[in-house]
């Protein structure tokens, strides 16, 4: 299922797109870690013992810190991506499944932050067909907004990068 059920540049997202845009990696890496936390727990109510969303988001934070190497991140993030490939006839944890892999890639590109975003409101919506879509797209975009403003404002709590996190960005 790699069918969103919205896009990146709808009107919604504007608020939260600029924000996204005018943060820092550092801080763009801790939100998207944080977000897939939360995100995870709706994965595993229904496979609990597929662990791969949870290791993935688990390497994500030992990259971010520059314990664990790119390649072994990588591996954990393609691991939950198959993850979401295997559990398609389940749309709401194929999506979560999709927007852990999108989040913990934010390490490595910024530009998959929206990623989390995208799949992540996909599976909300999926998950209550009954609200009004746009309703789920508001809340949700409005939950990411906040947790973004949060992390630009503590991001500076966090002791550890690895060093590609600390080069100036362009």
């Amino acid at each position: 299922m790699k069918r969103m059920l919205i896009k990146p540049d709808a009107i919604e997202l504007n608020d939260l797109q600029l924000l996204i845009k005018n943060s820092s990696h550092q801080t763009l890496a801790m939100w998207a870690l944080d977000c897939a936390k939360e995100l995870l727990t709706l994965f595993e109510l229904e496979y609990q013992a597929d662990d791969r969303p949870r290791i993935a988001i688990e390497k994500g934070y030992l990259w971010a810190s520059g314990h664990i190497k790119m390649p072994e991140a990588k591996k954990a993030i393609l691991a939950a991506h198959q993850s979401a490939t295997e559990h398609q006839n389940n749309l709401v944890a194929c999506a979560i499944a999709r927007a852990i892999g999108q989040g913990v890639s934010t390490i490595h590109v910024r530009t998959h932050a929206i990623g989390i975003v995208i799949y992540g409101i996909t599976a909300l919506i999926r998950q209550n067909p009954s609200i009004n879509q746009n309703e789920i797209i508001n809340a949700k975009a409005e939950w990411f907004y906040k947790k973004l403003l949060y992390w630009q404002n503590h991001v500076s709590d966090v002791s550890t990068w690895a060093p590609f996190l600390l080069k100036e960005e362009d």
